[in-house]
C-alpha cells in the first residue's frame, strides 16, 4: 500500500518550484501513518546537504526536494530539483515498503523527473549529489524501476553493471578535466569500488 500525496504539501511544493531564490533549499517530507499520507515535515533554505543530514532521523526514511546551482561544462548555470529517497539501513520493514511503495506516487504528484536513492544517511553530502547527477546527466533511458533500492541488480546484467560503472567513471574524470570537479570525482570513485550500484544508485524517472 502506498501513500499519497497531501494536497497542502502540493501546494507548498508548486510555490516552491518558482521561488527566486539562487539559494540551496530543500522540502522534507514523511508518510503519515494514519492518514497514510506524504506530509510536509519541514523546510530549510541556504544549508548545504551536508548540513541538511543532520536533521534526518537515523532509523526512519525521508523523502527530500532538493534544488541547488549546477555548473555545466559549458559555463551554463542551472538550478536543478532533485528528488531523494533516504531509506536508512535499520528501519522497520513495514515502514520501508510504505515508503518504497510511495516513491513513485510521489514523483508523479510533485512531477520530479530525477532520483537518487540512498541507504545511509553519511553518504548525503554535496559531493555526493554532484557526483551522481553529472552520473546521471550522461546516460538515458535506463528502466525506471532502477531509481528503487535493489532493482539494478534484477534489470541489469552483471556486465551491464560494470559497462555502467566504467562510463560513470570515464564520464566523472572527463568532467574533472574540464571543470576541475575533485569532489565529484572522489564520490564517483568511492561508488565503484564498492560495486553497489544498488545503494545509491540514481536514474531518470
Amino acid at each position: 500500500m502506498s501513500c499519497e500525496v497531501d494536497t497542502s504539501l502540493e501546494i507548498l511544493f508548486k510555490k516552491f518550484r518558482v521561488r527566486k531564490s539562487r539559494l540551496p533549499a530543500v522540502i522534507i517530507a514523511r508518510c503519515d501513518l494514519l492518514t497514510k499520507k506524504i506530509v510536509f515535515e519541514e523546510a530549510y533554505e541556504e544549508k548545504s546537504l551536508n548540513e541538511i543530514k543532520d536533521y534526518l532521523p537515523e532509523r526512519e526514511p525521508r523523502f527530500l526536494a532538493y534544488t541547488f546551482l549546477f555548473k555545466h561544462e559549458d559555463g551554463r548555470i542551472s538550478q536543478p530539483l532533485v528528488f531523494i529517497y533516504v531509506s536508512p539501513f535499520g528501519c522497520k520493514p513495514e515502514l520501508q515498503t510504505l515508503y518504497s511503495t510511495s516513491v513513485r506516487p510521489c514523483l508523479e504528484s510533485l512531477k520530479l523527473a530525477k532520483c537518487f536513492t540512498v541507504r545511509e544517511i553519511e553518504e548525503i553530502s554535496d559531493d555526493w549529489l554532484m557526483g551522481m547527477f553529472i552520473f546521471t546527466s550522461n546516460i538515458v533511458n535506463l528502466p525506471a524501476p532502477c531509481a528503487y533500492p535493489g532493482f539494478v541488480c534484477k534489470f541489469l546484467s552483471p556486465l551491464m553493471v560494470i559497462v555502467l560503472l566504467t562510463h560513470a567513471k570515464e564520464t566523472v574524470v572527463a568532467f574533472r578535466k574540464r571543470l576541475q570537479v575533485a569532489p565529484a570525482l572522489d564520490a564517483m570513485q568511492r561508488l565503484c569500488a564498492k560495486n553497489m550500484v544498488h545503494r545509491s544508485y540514481a536514474a531518470e524517472v
